[in-house]
């Protein structure tokens, strides 16, 4: 049944999908003093070991692995795995996951630095992601039309270094939003039409410390924004004028907290 799924699985890769997919059971077998004693057996999922995801890769050096796709379907939650034939994910490849339009949540293993472009794009029924400290880069269109995504948190001490163009424009429902201090870039448009954002926060200890970190339209028509906790040393102002929050709300209606490092707004 796996090979009709997939007949291009080898024999170590069916031997990894049968023993993933098996339930440890007890059982009762006699010790041979007449009495019995309890042993623990893998019982074959069968229906799990076939349902499986057979995923589309690329090795990277010598013990690195890129999801590049799969023919499975998501319904509910989706776990990307932390090692495949032995590898380690650290890259998902662009448009891996695209239109998964029945995904509601992704767990990503802490091993994952980086995701492609429109690696996520359009998986309209996805409602919160957690970004593991690992990821550096989050690519362009990553997360582009993801419009029912409500939740979107980063890990302690992350690494991220860039949000890619466009990474999550039009996630309309998204209301929170926290930059990790390590990003330095925010690419154009990289938020524009999450109109349902209200509060905006750059951690701590920011790494965008000039304004060029932030490209044109990163913020545009968040027309719900009433609060930004800035805590970067320079940053563009938030009148109708500037690029970055083009069309966002009213710089009169928006709540600034100026966090003690920042030297001054440029407008």
């Amino acid at each position: 049944m796996l090979l009709s799924v997939n007949p291009t699985l080898t024999g170590a890769e069916l031997k990894d999908i049968i023993v993933d997919n098996t339930d440890n059971i007890p059982i009762t077998v006699p010790n041979g003093s007449g009495g019995t004693t309890t042993q623990t057996v893998k019982k074959l999922n069968a229906f799990t070991a076939v349902s499986t995801a057979i995923y589309e890769t690329t090795d990277i050096g010598t013990n690195e692995i890129q999801i590049d796709g799969t023919d499975h379907i998501f319904d509910g939650k989706l776990t990307i795995p932390t090692t495949i034939n032995g590898r380690t994910v650290t890259k998902i490849g662009n448009s891996a996951f695209s239109n998964q339009n029945l995904c509601e949540e992704i767990v990503f293993p802490e091993s994952l630095e980086i995701i492609g472009d429109s690696a996520f794009e359009n998986c309209t029924s996805l409602t919160e992601i957690h970004i593991p400290s690992s990821v550096t880069e989050i690519g362009d269109e990553a997360f582009k039309g993801c419009s029912n995504l409500t939740e979107l948190t980063f890990g302690d001490d992350s690494d991220l270094y860039s949000i890619g163009v466009s990474a999550f424009y039009d996630c309309v429902r998204l209301e929170e939003v926290t930059i990790p201090a390590s990003v330095v870039f925010i690419r154009k448009s990289a938020f524009e039409f999450c109109t349902g954002m209200e509060t905006l926060t750059f951690e701590e200890g920011s790494s965008l410390r000039y304004a060029f970190g932030l490209e044109d339209n990163a913020f545009a028509y968040c027309q719900s924004l009433s609060e930004i906790n800035y805590n970067v040393r320079a940053l563009v102002g938030v009148s109708s004028n500037a690029s970055v929050f083009a069309m966002a709300r009213d710089s009169a209606d928006i709540q600034l907290n100026i966090g003690a490092e920042v030297a001054g707004i440029l407008d």
